[in-house]
């Protein structure tokens, strides 16, 4: 009987460690695999400072936690990064995880840190807006050409149902770096749908739509502020520059006129 009860609690310590040691493997590949695919579409550094994996009651949907996502600045850009998450909580059918397409039932982002850096006439989030953009296209193009590169994530298929970013604050710095830096605070907003029912959205696709409804709400806070944006300055610049073409082509027409009599 002493040996029987031994051999049970023996079996019970190893049940106990194998979950502690499958929950860290779960964990690990979480923050790695979130690190190596952020890094990717997005194409600047992507960091979590760590992750956790729970069932929620019901057994129908599982919860990762992401605590400290940290999405950097492209080059040429002084402030420590372009966005900072603290706690990023995401729901997940765990029962889509068997079919074509990843259902989302939620993520939710509490209190990050947007920064808006300008450097002359561009802006840190306008240059990773620009790469995800380009990401989005080319993701386009291969699902046309039908070639896709030999990359397991291009597989992924997601319908996010709800996004909720709450209490934000934006970070504006019109003359680079930390000086001189405006903060205001992002009103809430949700983002409904990314991604259809039946077939969903490549990684590249909705981190697109995110990144999207995000630069938009910024954009908006931010001029109605009354806060001058790089954008307004770049589309001030262009027009002044088209409207030098036109002077410069009105110019020459009527040097034409006057040679001519």
């Amino acid at each position: 009987m002493k040996i029987f009860l031994r051999v049970l609690v023996l079996a019970a310590v190893l049940a106990v460690v194998g979950l502690v040691v499958l929950g860290l493997s779960f964990t690990t590949l979480i923050k790695t695999g979130v690190e190596r695919i952020g890094t990717r579409v997005l194409g600047v550094p992507v960091t979590v400072e760590d992750a956790d994996l729970s069932i929620l009651p019901g057994w129908t949907t599982v919860r990762v936690s992401l605590k400290q996502l940290t999405i950097a600045n492209p080059a040429g850009y002084e402030t420590a990064h372009a966005f900072s998450f603290p706690n990023v909580q995401i729901q997940i059918d765990w029962r889509s995880l068997l079919t074509d397409t990843v259902v989302v039932e939620d993520v939710w982002l509490a209190g990050p840190g947007m920064t808006l850096e300008r450097v002359k006439l561009r802006s840190n989030l306008g240059d990773i807006r620009n790469i995800v953009t380009r990401n989005r296209h080319a993701d386009e193009d291969d699902e046309r050409d039908d070639e896709h590169e030999d990359d397991e994530d291009d597989d992924i298929r997601l319908h996010i149902k709800k996004l909720t970013v709450k209490d934000a604050t934006i970070n504006v710095s019109l003359i680079g770096g930390a000086a001189g830096v405006v903060r205001l605070p992002l009103p809430d907003f949700e983002v409904h749908d990314i991604g259809k029912p039946s077939r969903g959205a490549s990684l590249r696709e909705a981190s697109a739509r995110i990144f999207d409804a995000m630069y938009g709400a910024i954009l908006d806070a931010v001029t109605k502020s009354g806060t001058v944006f790089p954008g307004d300055v770049e589309q001030l610049g262009q027009a002044a520059r088209d409207l030098g073409k036109t002077v410069e082509k009105v110019g020459r027409e009527l040097l034409k006129g006057l040679l001519k009599h």
